[in-house]
């Protein structure tokens, strides 16, 4: 899967969501990003366990924006939560191995 990621917040639970619109195909991919979600920074690489127990991983074409991304996701684990949201025009082209 190849397209832009997205940080969604969302009006009702779970409040935020990875979502990947991909460019390559006619389904997206979406993640809950809730409590007890796990994620590694390995720029370029950003690295999650599921709520189904798989790891999975999105490469970043620039390490510069994936620790951006990692450190908007380090906010909202310190329960940083709208403050530490992307705004909602905010997005970054990644190719995703999901």
């Amino acid at each position: 899967m190849e397209g832009s990621l997205f940080l969604l917040r969302r009006s009702v639970a779970p409040t935020y969501q990875l979502f990947i619109l991909n460019k390559k195909g006619t389904t997206n991919y979406a993640e809950d990003v809730q409590g007890g979600f796990q994620f590694e920074d390995a720029a370029p690489y950003l690295l999650y366990r599921n709520a189904g127990d798989e790891v999975m991983g999105v490469w970043f074409y620039d390490a510069a924006a994936c620790g951006g991304f990692v450190q908007r996701l380090q906010g909202l684990a310190a329960g940083g939560g709208a403050a530490s949201a992307p705004a909602p025009a905010a997005f970054l082209d990644i190719a995703a191995q999901a």
